[in-house]
């Protein structure tokens, strides 16, 4: 989680909270089981975030129903890496 803080922030984003969860095998839809997803949705509103990060390589899927479940941006490590360094 540290690494990926640094390089949210290296990318011009602040780190304002972590959620962890460990999953046997990740839901197809969203990566994260329903309750986890509902925390998240909490977290989010909570802290008033505009963006959410991934430690996972998320499918096209998954990012797209997160980015519609959180109602804001999704980024995965491989797109968050891809912001920092654009091809």
């Amino acid at each position: 989680m540290n690494e990926l803080a640094l390089l949210a922030q290296t990318a011009g984003a602040e780190v304002i909270g972590t959620l962890t969860q460990r999953l046997n095998r990740p839901t197809p839809s969203y990566l994260l089981g329903k309750g986890k997803l509902e925390e998240l949705i909490e977290l989010k509103d909570d802290l008033g975030s505009n963006l959410v990060i991934f430690d996972e390589e998320l499918s096209p899927t998954q990012l797209r129903n997160l980015d519609q479940a959180l109602g804001v941006n999704v980024l995965d490590r491989t797109g968050l890496i891809l912001d920092i360094f654009p091809t």
